[in-house]
């Protein structure tokens, strides 16, 4: 599914909302999230799941096409938890 397919299914579900004020609602709604997670807040939304962000600590790896051993840097990356409603879903 792309960004377009949902805006189109979403406007489907909102009695006919404009494609554009469905464009503006999801920008914002993916702007607010980061923004929360950055700061080190967690997001959840019921049904869909929990948003926070990750420290992953430094480590040693290998670049797979030369074979060289290689530092990767800590770094902090985002998480998403699915609901418990999300994953009977998928089921």
């Amino acid at each position: 599914m792309t960004y377009d397919d949902l805006k189109k299914m979403i406007a489907m579900k909102a009695d006919g909302r404009s494609l554009t004020a469905i464009d503006d609602v999801l920008k914002a709604a993916v702007d607010v999230i980061a923004n929360r997670i950055a700061t080190g807040d967690k997001v959840t939304i019921p049904g869909l799941g929990r948003f926070s962000r990750l420290q992953r600590a430094a480590r040693k790896g290998t670049n797979p096409q030369t074979r060289q051993a290689m530092n990767i840097p800590a770094m902090t990356v985002p998480k998403f938890a699915p609901s418990k409603n999300l994953k009977d879903a998928v089921r």
